[in-house]
């Protein structure tokens, strides 16, 4: 089919049909997708029957559980990722005053990927004169520095009730193993571990407990990287959030003995100094956006 008759058969591309593609892509399934987006699970699937409809060609393809864009569904969800993120931030720059000057923001570093540098990429777009110091950095040290003043904003783990921010972000922690690393279950088990304080090293040394094993720590440290790669190398075993597990690393599984691990609950802390200052929009802004994106499980 050449090129004029393929456009002759498709329809004007409807923005909400494009948002239920970019959130079934970023959710990795229905289900999760039609709660980001507040709707049923049919109704996604009707928008994207439509969406496939309009363009005559599928767009996705399920594996069991698992859904994947076909190629005629890459080629359109870059275009519909760009008009997506073009839309929200017109809705941001027209609903937000001009901004303008320097904010402090913290993030945890295994928080700090892709999906919230875009939408802080989206913020400083739409407010060209707002520059984003950002520190990457273990959420205890994140929430002493907005105390001391020395951050403006900060994302960190909610560990206590008392005087924690609205939660706004929810993700399970997971066991992970070298990917090509055979396990060795015995009772004295190597970890590698985060620096203290740190909730993952408790909840770690518990669930092993649990199973009547003891933590032996081989390897801490501070950063991300340094734990992923200890892991990676067969050093030992670790408690990772699950967006921190990258190519290398392998999920534990309770069908191996490792008991269920509990969500990571992240709030904003921020400073009381940043009353109406561009400080204060970013925080209002990554409240809503993460709230809205579906971070968190329905209550």
């Amino acid at each position: 089919m050449d090129s004029a008759a393929r456009n002759a058969i498709i329809g004007r591309l409807d923005l909400e049909l494009l948002m239920a593609l970019v959130a079934i892509v970023d959710a990795g399934s229905f289900k999760q997708a039609a709660r980001r987006l507040n709707l049923t699970q049919s109704a996604i699937s009707m928008q994207i029957k439509r969406l496939e409809d309009r363009v005559g060609q599928r767009l996705l393809s399920r594996h069991g559980r698992q859904v994947e864009l076909t190629e005629a569904g890459r080629i359109l969800h870059k275009y519909a990722r760009t008009i997506v993120d073009l839309e929200e931030e017109a809705r941001m720059q027209l609903a937000m005053p001009p901004l303008s000057g320097r904010v402090r923001i913290g993030l945890p570093e295994w928080f700090a990927g892709r999906r919230l540098q875009a939408l802080l990429a989206q913020f400083t777009r739409a407010h060209p004169g707002v520059h984003l110091a950002m520190r990457a950095d273990a959420s205890s040290e994140l929430r002493e520095a907005v105390s001391a003043g020395t951050l403006d904003l900060a994302l960190g783990i909610i560990e206590s009730v008392d005087n924690a921010p609205p939660a706004v972000y929810q993700e399970q922690l997971v066991w992970v193993v070298g990917e090509e690393r055979a396990l060795e279950i015995n009772e004295d088990m190597p970890v590698a571990l985060f620096d203290p304080p740190c909730p993952y090293r408790e909840l770690a040394m518990e669930g092993l407990e649990r199973c009547g094993w003891r933590g032996h720590e081989v390897f801490t440290s501070a950063s991300v990287a340094s734990v992923r790669t200890a892991v990676e190398t067969g050093l030992g075993i670790s408690v990772f959030p699950e967006s921190a597990v990258r190519p290398g690393l392998r999920v534990l599984t309770n069908a191996e003995g490792f008991p269920e691990l509990p969500m990571t609950t992240l709030g904003i802390y921020k400073s009381s100094r940043i009353s109406d200052t561009p400080a204060d929009h970013l925080c209002s802004y990554l409240e809503k956006a993460l709230c809205d994106g579906g971070y968190l499980p329905p209550p």
